[in-house]
């Protein structure tokens, strides 16, 4: 199997898509209470006092994304984090997403499909499994919460 670039992964990770949850339970970042307004004008900073998603108004729609961690190196997954919440942030201030692309034949970094389209009070949570804090390379056992359970099957 051929690895993934970050670029790539975060391009397929759900640019435009109305949340995204990873794996399941623990970590969690972002923020915000979100602006009265109807038609897709509220707006839900990425940044705050309080975490977005939790305690804003539930939406009526929801996406989430599962992945599979291929690196043990804790400096790549800290740069795929700073990444993912740069993209967030600009996600739920309703901006574009990545560097324009000049080269012709090559797919875009944004695909563009949210353009002229306002935030719609978007919230992103991302969330980690128990495997996370398991890969040896990483060194993060002792952080791991105690109550982040692997899920029993469904």
């Amino acid at each position: 199997m051929t690895p993934i670039s970050r670029r790539r992964l975060l391009a397929s990770a759900g640019i435009g898509a109305a949340g995204i949850g990873l794996g399941a339970g623990g970590y969690l970042v972002g923020q915000g209470t979100a602006e009265a307004g109807g038609e897709g004008t509220g707006s839900v900073p990425f940044y705050g006092e309080h975490q977005a998603g939790i305690d804003t108004p539930a939406q009526d729609r929801l996406h989430f994304a599962s992945f599979d961690l291929l690196t043990d190196n804790r400096a790549e997954l800290r740069e795929l984090m700073r990444e993912w919440s740069r993209a967030a942030a600009d996600m739920t201030a309703g901006e574009l997403i990545g560097d324009v692309n000049e080269m012709q034949l090559a797919p875009p970094d944004d695909t563009g499909e949210t353009v002229g389209l306002l935030p719609s009070s978007l919230t992103v949570t991302f969330g980690f499994g128990p495997s996370l804090f398991e890969r040896r390379g990483l060194g993060l056992a002792a952080k791991r919460p105690a109550a982040l359970r692997q899920i029993p099957p469904l």
